[in-house]
This record gives structure tokens, C-alpha cells and sequence, in this order.
């Protein structure tokens, strides 16, 4: 599954040069990424600092933070542009964005799970359910949740 998202623009005005900027998520977008912007400058992408970001976007997901990633690249100005267009991005940062789930929501889930004897997942989209997943889990009662690649769930005993 792809799981970003890539623009095209001009690049403050220059016809010449456009600038490719990449949002999703943070292993999908990581992986195109070949260098790193830390400081207002451009270094390469090496394994400790891929540990340290890796090290953030896992406390921020524990946190209950979805986080996406974002990278640009500039390149040369063309009429159409490609998936293959999206390499050699530069890391630019994270996006973290905290989602509460709403009261009726809440409200429903305790309705259900008073009544019915089924069990309760939570999709977690394109963020690792071992972190962010188990943390929204806990915020709405889904008690004894545990991660898989693409869900957390509980099942009501």
C-alpha cells in the first residue's frame, strides 16, 4: 500500500524549478528519503540518524500522536511528473497531529461492549499499532489490545 502523498509546485516563482514535497507515513516516506535537512543543512541519511527519528516517531505514537513524515526535493521543471519522481528526498521532519476520540464515540463503544459479546478493533491506518494504536486503545477502553501490522484489537471474554 502506498501511504503518501506527493505534490508538485512552483518553486517561489521559478518556472525552471519545481519543488516535490512527500507526506505519509514515516517508513513510506523514509525510505525515498537518501538525505536529511538538520539545522537549516543538508547532510546524508545515515543509520544513526534514521535510529534517532525512528526513536521519536515511536515516542510520539506512544504519546497517542499520529505522526506523518515529510521530504522535498527541487528538481528540474517538466510537464508530468512520476512515481519514479519520488527518490532522493531530503527528510525534511514530522508532522504530529493528536486525535481524541469524541464523546459519542466513546459512549457507543461502552454501549456495545455492555450488551453485546463481540469483540472491538481499532484501525489504525498508516501509523504502527504497536505505539499509537495501543495508546488510542487505551484511550477508549479497549482493554488487553495488542498490535498487529495493520490493527488493535481486543475480543470481550
Amino acid at each position: 500500500m502506498r501511504k503518501r502523498l506527493t505534490i508538485v509546485m512552483t518553486q517561489e516563482g521559478d518556472a525552471q524549478r519545481h519543488l516535490v514535497v512527500t507526506k505519509g507515513a514515516f517508513l513510506n516516506v523514509l525510505s525515498i528519503c537518501t538525505q536529511v535537512e538538520r539545522d537549516g543543512a543538508v547532510c546524508p541519511l545515515t543509520d544513526a540518524i534514521i535510529s534517532e527519528l525512528s526513536t521519536y516517531y515511536e515516542a510520539r505514537g506512544k504519546a497517542g500522536l499520529r505522526v506523518l513524515a515529510l521530504a522535498s526535493r527541487v528538481v528540474s521543471a517538466k510537464g508530468a511528473y512520476q512515481r519514479d519522481d519520488e527518490r532522493e528526498m531530503v527528510f525534511a521532519g514530522f508532522l504530529p497531529a493528536k486525535e481524541k476520540a469524541r464523546g459519542e464515540i466513546l459512549a457507543e463503544l461502552a454501549n456495545v461492549k455492555a450488551t453485546l459479546p463481540v469483540g472491538s478493533v481499532l484501525r489504525t491506518g498508516g501509523v504502527n499499532p504497536a505505539t499509537y494504536g495501543v495508546s488510542i486503545a487505551g484511550a477508549i477502553d479497549l482493554t488487553g489490545a495488542t498490535p498487529s501490522t495493520s490493527f488493535v484489537g481486543a475480543v470481550k471474554p
